[in-house]
């Protein structure tokens, strides 16, 4: 019986003779027999593959061999188009019609605010002029307007899709975060939802590409977000600690409290405790001025504290008002999202964790930042859960 090794160095054999100038290359024949024998044993591997390697086709090519479901993850845009505009189509061409006894498929998955809200879509359609576009330029408007046009024509919805530029400004008016989306279940356009559409194409993909930010993303959802996988390959893995400390730090400024109460604000009859929020947000941002690019004391300095306690007793009485409102609309399921997020964004920053440091960053515009003293923890589940490879030019000595 043929081995892992001796099959994934045969589908490689196949690819590169397909190729106009096949090149031997004896470290890429080296990573693909190792990668292969790692899937097959259920090991953790770290493969340092430098310039010349051809290592996206070193993993590539016995992670199909293998049949199992794998997500790659990878740091760069670049890298994640090169994998799913030359690399797979590549590979579903050649080994796919004689060399696979079951055809493999993949796709590439990207956060929710990559693609068209329909719900914003409608509300814009419907309701004209309102919801964001009221203070927008003119431009912003032709842009919404435009997007609005497209969204009729387009099967993916996807940001890097649209024909025409577009600015931040025009693309938030028709896109959400995971933080305001009220979920597939409670949306009335949860059906149709581009990103549930990605998601589906995701689950029956034998080979997912996503960014290292919306797989660390996953592991703070508790993987709510991606599709069981059993192996997960980091692509540019020396650039993995930084993004998985980034998605699960917890940020506070005071145009946080100020969106909050913005979004509350359109749904609650009374106004009064969403503009002492606004009015706590504003505290918060004088509180972090002279404490820039400092870090703070665990617990934190006093002045500091209460202001937080006291965003977080408003989040909560908001949080109370929203439950009392009857009229489930697509803003008040927003208004929920937002105030939870927020509240439990406080609770994390007035935490007395020792696993975890808070400091003050962003120069005139600063931010209060809760960060894990190490990812270790966050990624523990995955080296529990699944067969990872980790690759790069460059491994940090970090890595295990």
């Amino acid at each position: 019986m043929i081995s892992p090794a001796d099959r994934a160095e045969a589908l490689l054999q196949v690819v590169t003779e397909s190729l106009p100038h096949a090149e031997h290359r004896p470290g890429q024949i080296r990573m693909v027999r190792r990668v292969a024998e790692a899937l097959a044993n259920g090991e953790r591997l770290v493969v340092q593959a430098g310039t010349g390697t051809g290592k996206t086709l070193g993993y590539l090519v016995p992670v199909i061999a293998s049949g199992l479901t794998t997500i790659v993850a990878t740091y760069t845009k670049a890298l994640q188009d090169q994998l799913a505009e030359v690399d797979l189509p590549l590979l579903q061409k050649v080994l796919n019609d004689r060399h696979l006894s079951d055809p493999f498929s993949w796709a590439v998955l990207k956060g929710r605010n990559n693609y068209l809200c329909r719900q914003r879509l409608h509300e814009i359609e419907t309701r004209g002029e309102e919801l964001e576009l009221e203070d927008a330029s003119r431009g912003v408007r032709n842009e919404v307007r435009k997007l609005v046009n497209w969204s009729a024509k387009t099967d993916s919805g996807e940001m890097s899709e649209v024909p025409f530029p577009v600015s931040d400004s025009a693309w938030r008016s028709v896109s959400v975060g995971s933080d305001v989306c009220p979920g597939k279940l409670k949306c009335s356009f949860g059906e149709t939802c581009y990103t549930e559409r990605a998601r589906d194409a995701a689950r029956a993909a034998n080979v997912v590409v996503v960014n290292f930010s919306l797989y660390g993303l996953d592991l703070e959802a508790e993987r709510e977000f991606l599709p069981e996988h059993d192996v997960v390959v980091f692509d540019e893995v020396h650039e993995l600690e930084d993004v998985i400390s980034d998605t699960a730090s917890v940020m506070l400024t005071g145009g946080s409290a100020a969106n909050v109460a913005e979004a509350v604000r359109k749904v609650l009859p009374s106004k009064k405790v969403a503009n002492a929020l606004a009015t706590s947000g504003r505290d918060l941002d004088a509180a972090l001025v002279d404490r820039k690019d400092k870090r703070l004391s665990n617990p934190l300095p006093n002045d500091l504290a209460a202001v937080l306690r006291g965003m977080k007793e408003q989040t909560l009485l908001l949080g109370d008002a929203l439950a009392s409102v009857s009229d489930e609309t697509p803003e008040l399921l927003r208004a929920k999202s937002a105030t939870k997020r927020l509240a439990d964004a406080l609770q994390e920053c007035l935490s007395t964790d020792s696993n975890r440091v808070t400091f003050v960053t962003g120069g005139d515009h600063p931010r209060l930042v809760s960060a894990p003293l190490s990812v270790a923890r966050v990624l523990a589940p995955v080296w529990n859960a699944q067969t990872a490879i980790l690759t790069s030019a460059t491994i940090p000595q970090s890595l295990p």
